[in-house]
C-alpha cells in the first residue's frame, strides 16, 4: 500500500518537475496551473482553439516525458480544461 504522505511527495515532485504540456503530439504549452490538493495534483490549462478534439495530452520536464494520457475531448470554443493526477 502507499501510503498518502509518500502519494503527496510523489505528486509534489512531480508539480516541480513539469515545464511544459504537449496536446495532440502538436501544441506545446508552457502556460498552466499546478495545484497539489491533499494527494492529488491538479494541473489546469486552456485548449486552443487550433485543437478541434483533444485526443492526447503529454506531460514533460525538459526533453524528459514524465505522463501521458489519451482522452476524447471534443473542442467548441473555449476550454479550461482539468487534469487530475492520482498516484494509486
Amino acid at each position: 500500500m502507499i501510503t498518502v504522505d509518500l502519494k503527496k511527495k510523489l505528486n509534489t515532485a512531480m508539480k516541480h518537475m513539469l515545464t511544459h504540456i504537449v496536446l495532440n503530439d502538436a501544441v506545446t504549452l508552457e502556460g498552466y496551473h499546478a495545484e497539489l490538493v491533499d494527494a492529488v495534483l491538479l494541473i489546469e490549462f486552456e485548449i486552443p482553439e487550433s485543437i478541434s478534439t483533444l485526443r492526447k495530452i503529454a506531460f514533460y520536464e525538459e526533453e524528459t516525458l514524465l505522463s501521458e494520457c489519451s482522452v476524447f475531448v471534443p473542442v467548441t470554443g473555449n476550454i479550461l480544461f482539468k487534469y487530475r493526477v492520482e498516484v494509486e
